[in-house]
């Protein structure tokens, strides 16, 4: 497991695995910056929780970041913004800080996998601002405090759900806009 109050910068070329508990007993990061930077060229894959004191930031040219367990982003000064092609494979994505999702609809792809996803913002009126499109096969639950505003095309490669239940449950306090295409494999 990785715990410590300090910042994390990753730079592999390689690919990077932390199949241990990241930030359990003491959420990683100072609050202050990105709590964990993301550049490298490999894809960095963590396969158990992760809990950061700030926000999460991949640079665009970062290779695929998956996140196999949930994650709990805490209220620092840095917003998270993940700037390039994403896994969310079945967890709750929870932040108290504003979340961004790719930044190029046509490149960057949020990936929806292994079991029901929920994006949930804590803070008040944090928004989730999806510039990537969104694809997968499984059931999705947004609850966001502010706005979210998917940008990109949604389900348009592999429709978003399961088939079984609801593919999409918006339980937001804020606004849901969906400013493109948006596919479902139930309602």
């Amino acid at each position: 497991k990785v715990d410590g109050g300090q910042n994390l910068t990753l730079d592999t070329t390689g690919v990077a695995n932390f199949n241990g508990t990241v930030g359990a007993t003491t959420p990683i990061g100072t609050g202050t910056g990105a709590a964990l930077t993301i550049t490298s060229g490999g894809a960095t894959n963590f396969n158990a929780t992760l809990k950061t004191a700030s926000g999460i930031t991949q640079s665009g040219t970062a290779g695929d970041v998956t996140f196999k367990d949930n994650v709990t982003i805490a209220a620092g000064d840095t917003d998270t913004t993940l700037n390039a092609n994403v896994v969310l494979d079945g967890l709750v994505f929870t932040s108290a800080g504003n979340v961004s999702l790719g930044d190029a609809a046509g490149t960057d792809t949020v990936t929806l996998s292994g079991a029901a996803v929920t994006l949930q913002t804590t803070g008040t009126t944090k928004t989730l601002t999806v510039d990537a499109k969104v694809d997968g096969g499984q059931n999705l639950t947004l609850d966001t405090t502010g706005v979210a505003n998917f940008n990109g095309t949604v389900g348009a490669s592999t429709p978003i759900g399961t088939g079984t239940g609801a593919a999409l449950t918006i339980t937001s306090a804020g606004a849901t806009n969906f400013n493109s295409t948006l596919k479902t494999a139930s309602g």
